[in-house]
């Protein structure tokens, strides 16, 4: 199976977003009388915090209840440059990009995804 790759950015910093918002290229839709946005799942996600976004302090992952003025909810934090891959717990376990959110404690940031 081909990885998904997609790039985004974190639009309101201080706002917390899915992963998967703005994602460049669009994520495939459902057709045929259906409507919504095909969420990409594997078994890792990487994701990559844009080197050239120097103005971030940090890139921030983590679920629903994200928040970088609180310091809670994250469960990863990567400088500009650096990577995570999150994986999937178990032995037939996926990760669904689209249960993951990200903010940052700076200026616009700029991130790189891919879903093996």
């Amino acid at each position: 199976m081909a990885a998904t790759q997609f790039t985004s950015t974190v639009a309101t910093p201080g706002t917390p977003q899915r992963l998967t918002a703005g994602a460049t290229p669009a994520l495939p839709t459902l057709s045929g009388g259906l409507s919504g946005t095909i969420t990409p799942s594997g078994r890792q996600i990487r994701v990559t915090a844009n080197p050239g976004t120097t103005a971030t302090k940090s890139l921030f992952i983590g679920g629903p209840s994200l928040s970088v003025s609180g310091n809670s909810g994250w469960s990863e934090k990567l400088a500009p440059g650096a990577s995570v891959t999150l994986e999937a717990p178990g032995n037939d376990g996926a990760c669904n990009a689209g249960d993951y959110f990200v903010d940052t404690d700076g200026t616009v940031a700029k991130y790189g995804v891919s879903v093996l």
